[in-house]
């Protein structure tokens, strides 16, 4: 585990150079019991393109355990012709699993180009089909 807390680490230090970035096992256990056990709404104050923050909102819209094509989100955004931007906002999200880009597929259903690896983004898919759908 100590390698991939440090890379986690490091990868939040990179994406918010300003934040003071400390492990809190009990608060974070309490956060995650107050919104996967609870359903508790988690205030999030992100920070993107209009446009990015549209496709993130669409995602928002795709309902757990199901996916959606990057060309389906542009069509949902009324972006038919987008589907590559739509990918390039999808990965930009800064907080996966609560916007869930997990559900992003390329055209032809492959699970791919996921941040965090193929393999968490497919187990993350398992986790909401067998529990949130």
């Amino acid at each position: 585990q100590g390698r991939r807390e440090e890379d986690a680490f490091a990868n939040l230090a990179a994406r918010y150079p300003a934040a003071s970035i400390r492990r809190d096992d009990a608060a974070a256990e309490r956060m995650a019991r107050d919104v996967f056990e609870d359903g508790a709404p988690l205030p999030v104050c992100l920070y993107g393109t209009p446009f990015r923050r549209q496709v993130w909102r669409a995602l928002l819209d795709i309902p757990a355990g199901e996916t959606c094509t990057y060309g389906r989100l542009a069509a949902a955004i009324d972006a038919p012709k987008a589907s590559r931007a739509v990918g390039a906002a999808v990965g930009a999200n800064p907080v996966s699993w609560f916007i869930p880009c997990h559900r992003a597929l390329a055209a032809d259903g492959r699970l791919h180009n996921y941040h965090w690896g193929v393999a968490r983004k497919r187990a993350m898919l398992v986790y909401e089909r067998a529990h949130l759908a």
